[in-house]
């Protein structure tokens, strides 16, 4: 088996075979593919490990045999951002499992992968230590309260800001259903069921808990599973979930169906976004917040058409909300999350709502409200990027059965 040499190690001073074929011993096992995967290099260590000549071991045809094709599609999107990029994969026709490193150079378009043998550590180590890692993704938020719930409710791990706002003490052994208001216990236990059936990926749905001082804290709950190849403390899957504080944002809901005035009194002081537009759309009131959040001045944007400044991929979907808003036909829970433009031609995410304007104010049009998610939007993306690492490196050991993972099938 021999690799492409010649045209590869275009070097003054090495171009012998023989000192070709020292200088590629003493690299590690590497492989160079083109933009379709397809292979220009690879040296005779990287060969010789997989057991395969040149002509099979193009990236996407090798290592799909078994890592599903859709993780090796992120794998290479990761990696051509910049970022080495790690994973593991089965040797075919063999008990080795290799640890592999991909590294893209931008000048040449060219993706690097470097390959050694990996010595077996015991399949319970490998997946305690992938599992832990989610568990600190999920934890170590500042400015997000995240949660990790057993199947029957109790809390496994939360973060500070969690503890902050329950008033709870962080070893304090907790069942969710303890906290949350009674009216909205079982609000989504159809959404979980879902989960667990792998119709949804994960959802998002706004709670009342009751913290231990006896406040109504509102929250915007995203809810994800984390499933187990092997029990942790006798469970197969936890729920992960993360909140994001929303109680301010209803304050000022409640206090815009009272009275104008307070609703304005709440309003200039809000961290949160509140705009008012026509019905059709045209925008005629910024709350001070937008500066923070979207990089206008509150006067900037006035007479605009609220949809200017939506995502083109959001627009359908923020067309709909606005029709149901301005019909009345929304429930109080409705809400959507779409992106915006900034002044800076950046996007961020926000959480809106909207309503007509009570009948009593005399007030013409709709108020929107929003908040920023950005944060929990990447939280969201590198939790579902722990996942798929973690997935992988079920999926190359040995002794995990792979029929045994939700949605995998074990190759034949």
């Amino acid at each position: 088996m021999v690799g492409i040499t010649s045209a590869f190690w275009d070097i003054p001073g090495i171009q012998s075979q023989r000192s070709l074929e020292f200088l590629a011993n003493l690299l590690d096992p590497i492989v160079v593919y083109g933009k379709q995967g397809q292979v220009v290099y690879a040296s005779s260590s990287f060969l010789s490990l997989l057991r395969q000549d040149i002509e099979q071991v193009s990236f996407f045809s090798y290592f799909g045999t078994g890592i599903p094709l859709v993780t090796l599609q992120q794998l290479w999107q990761e990696a051509t951002r910049g970022e080495p990029i790690k994973f593991f994969a089965k040797v075919q026709n063999s008990s080795k499992t290799l640890v592999c490193s991909l590294h893209f150079s931008r000048e040449t378009e060219l993706m690097f992968l470097i390959a050694r043998e990996f010595k077996q550590r015991s399949p319970t180590q490998a997946l305690m230590q992938g599992y832990e890692k989610i568990l600190s993704v999920l934890t170590d938020h500042p400015n997000l309260a995240t949660v990790l719930l057993r199947p029957d409710g109790l809390i496994v791990r939360s973060n500070s800001k969690f503890h902050e706002l329950m008033a709870i003490d962080p070893d304090e052994q907790i069942d969710i259903a303890d906290l949350s208001h009674p009216e909205d216990r079982l609000l989504d236990r159809d959404l979980r069921q879902k989960l667990l059936d792998n119709d949804l990926q994960t959802y998002t749905i706004e709670k009342r808990f009751i913290s231990r001082t006896n406040e109504v804290v509102w929250f915007n709950c995203s809810v994800s599973i984390l499933h187990l190849p092997e029990p942790v403390d006798g469970y197969h899957y936890y729920f992960m979930t993360i909140l994001e504080d929303i109680t301010e944002n209803k304050k000022i809901y409640s206090a815009l169906v009272r009275t104008e005035g307070k609703w304005k009194a709440f309003v200039l002081n809000s961290l949160n976004l509140f705009i008012q537009t026509t019905s059709q759309g045209q925008i005629i009131y910024m709350s001070p917040a937008v500066e923070r959040i979207l990089g206008y001045g509150a006067e900037e944007l006035l007479d605009l058409s609220i949809t200017e400044l939506i995502h083109l991929g959001d627009l359908h979907k923020f067309n709909l909300a606005m029709d149901f808003w301005q019909n009345n036909l929304g429930s109080d829970r409705a809400g959507i999350e779409c992106r915006w433009q900034t002044k800076a031609n950046n996007w961020v995410y926000l959480y809106i709502q909207g309503q007509r304007f009570p009948l009593g104010l005399d007030i013409d049009g709709i108020v929107i409200s929003g908040y920023e998610i950005t944060q929990r939007k990447r939280l969201e993306a590198e939790l579902r990027s722990s996942q798929e690492k973690y997935r992988s490196l079920i999926l190359c050991l040995p002794q995990v059965g792979r029929e045994r993972i939700p949605g995998c099938v074990a190759k034949k």
